[in-house]
């Protein structure tokens, strides 16, 4: 074969091999056209109309939480998020600090936002919900790459004064916290559902199909006055202010409902601002945090004495020399008092009296009236972390317990329920479950804890105690006021610190109609305690709340002792002594 021969040989090969390389292929396509048309039609025509149209859920409107008397705490508002396409927004690289100080973020923030998102997508920059109007300033900045989604997001008007109460909600619109949490479900509603469709660039080309309407959530009615919580709030801060305190509680109780009318902590955040929260800040430590309570237990251990016909109030009991030996430690009080009542026990707090009247009393019977009166139970809330607080059961006590209990030791409480046990006093010895929500009108479930006689008396005995005891900065002129004061030392490491406290004060008012019952903790503040530092917040608050509430005077102004005139014209917040019980 010569070259001219060889060379038409090649080339009709290659003739040869184009033609079956195009017949393979048009078999190749043949087959797929058949294969699609059969095999994949119903996948593919799913997914082309799941293209063209797509259910999209609708947000349900979340309830509104209101106060006792239809005030505003908490409503959804229109909001938006604003997002950005990485590849698209770097182009404006140059013009990004502008968009920084729209949104409120330091210089630099979007080159962090970005640094490992690049190739993202989409990225939402933070804060993530902002209002419409500084969403349309970013607009009017005009970005490359820059999107918005219009949200519902939660607004609590009154701030930090109601934040631990209410808590807040997340990105999504679902309780995180506090009541939001707790009654997420009713607040929420149902959210509906739309069929929208758009093209194959995601526009919208025709009207939205609804196949459920979103059902609104359900307004939520608090037995919070926000009145009282302004004012509560606002004196507990000064208070912790004031003292240099590492944090403080303030609970105020309707005494007759049981319902809870203010109820704040310190410090406190701004649920507006979630971005800023800061996890030691957001806990309800009014229901949460427990304290030994002290010298504040010490009426309760002698309504058991006096419960069980041991001891009425003017009985006398030795407490010389002025301290009581436990164990290897010896427990004093601030001086030797010689022959005390009952009354003058609670009046002047002594230790020694309280642990010599428990020593007449029976294991069984002290751990049962604390029991009653709800230590160591819950106080009916059901409060997100609520705290039940520790009291021993009687059978595992050591042969101390019952003499270190006596005066509020080794046992452990939140201010909620020392409220709910004061409770107790003031409403003639009946204990009613606690209630942050609004109810029907209708009969309050209440249980007979302590005899009425015995809890009148408690009341007469706790009014001496702020006459002319401890708690004299309680006073206030015109009404009759029956409390106790505390002051404890805090534990760590199984050692009572010599230089850290808790200053309480949990009181009835007035003493002889109580409307109001109200616990003031102050933690570890730089000195001072239940007498001089917690004691003359809850005067102030009540004095506060007696205008509010126009809760008429019980007392003879004219009549009212010298200490109370100048617990009046004195700022009460400024008042200091030395370290009370």
């Amino acid at each position: 074969m010569n070259s001219k021969q060889a060379k038409n040989f090649s080339l009709r090969h290659r003739h040869v091999f184009v033609i079956m390389f195009f017949f393979m292929l048009a078999i190749t396509l043949l087959v797929r056209v058949v294969d699609i048309q059969i095999e994949d039609r119903d996948f593919l025509i799913k997914k082309g109309k799941q293209q063209y149209h797509k259910v999209e859920s609708i947000p349900s409107v979340r309830g509104k939480i209101l106060d006792r008397d239809g005030g505003l705490l908490a409503i959804s508002v229109q909001s938006e998020s604003i997002y950005v396409r990485p590849q698209v927004f770097l182009s404006e690289k140059k013009r990004w600090a502008q968009l920084e100080a729209v949104i409120g973020q330091e210089e630099g923030y979007l080159k962090r936002r970005m640094a490992s998102r690049e190739k993202a997508n989409f990225v939402y920059l933070q804060p993530r919900l902002i209002s419409p109007e500084i969403a349309n300033k970013v607009r009017e900045l005009k970005f490359s790459g820059v999107g918005f989604e219009k949200q519902l997001s939660r607004f609590y008007p009154h701030k930090q004064e109601t934040s631990h109460l209410l808590g807040f909600t997340g990105d999504d619109h679902n309780g995180l916290e506090g009541m939001e949490l707790l009654y997420n479900d009713y607040l929420a509603g149902l959210p509906g559902k739309q069929r929208i469709f758009q093209d194959a660039k995601k526009n919208i080309i025709r009207e939205p199909n609804i196949i459920n309407y979103p059902q609104p959530g359900k307004d939520l009615v608090l037995t919070v006055d926000q009145r009282l919580q302004y004012i509560a709030f606002k004196y507990l801060s000064e208070a912790v202010e004031k003292h240099n305190a590492e944090a403080g509680s303030l609970i105020i109780l309707e005494a007759d409902s049981g319902e809870v009318l203010a109820i704040t902590n310190q410090p406190s955040f701004n649920p507006n601002r979630r971005s800023t929260i800061e996890p030691y800040r957001v806990r309800n430590r009014a229901l949460t945090d427990t304290f030994e309570p002290g010298s504040t237990i010490k009426p309760f251990t002698a309504a058991a004495v006096i419960s069980n016909g041991l001891y009425n109030a003017e009985s006398e009991i030795d407490t010389s020399p002025g301290r009581f030996q436990l164990g290897n430690y010896w427990v004093g009080d601030v001086k030797n008092y010689g022959i005390l009542t009952i009354r003058q026990i609670l009046a002047k707090s002594s230790n020694v009296g309280a642990i010599k009247i428990s020593q007449d009393l029976e294991a069984e019977l002290l751990w049962g009236m604390l029991n009653t009166v709800g230590f160591g139970n819950p106080t009916g809330l059901m409060f997100p972390g609520e705290s039940f607080g520790r009291l021993k059961d009687f059978a595992f006590w050591h042969p101390t317990e019952r003499a270190t209990l006596s005066y509020g030791y080794g046992m452990a409480v939140t201010a909620c329920q020392l409220a709910k046990a004061y409770n107790v006093i003031a409403n003639d010895g009946l204990s009613i479950p606690l209630t942050l929500v609004k109810k029907r009108p209708g009969n309050v479930l209440r249980e007979r804890v302590l005899k009425s006689s015995v809890a009148a008396e408690m009341r007469n005995m706790l009014l001496t105690a702020v006459d002319t005891g401890t708690g004299k900065l309680a006073k206030i002129p015109g009404y009759s006021v029956a409390g106790k004061t505390g002051t404890v030392r805090k534990s760590a490491k199984g050692e009572y610190l010599e230089n850290q406290h808790t200053a309480i004060f949990a009181g009835i008012f007035p003493a002889t109609q109580p409307k109001l019952v109200g616990v003031v903790v102050i933690d570890n503040p730089s000195e001072g305690g239940g007498g001089s530092v917690s004691a003359p917040v809850f005067a102030a608050v009540m004095k506060e709340a007696a205008r509010v509430l126009s809760i008429i005077p019980d007392l003879d102004v004219e009549m009212v002792g010298d200490a109370s005139l100048i617990a009046e014209s004195g700022d009460l917040l400024n008042q200091r002594d030395g370290l009370g019980r």
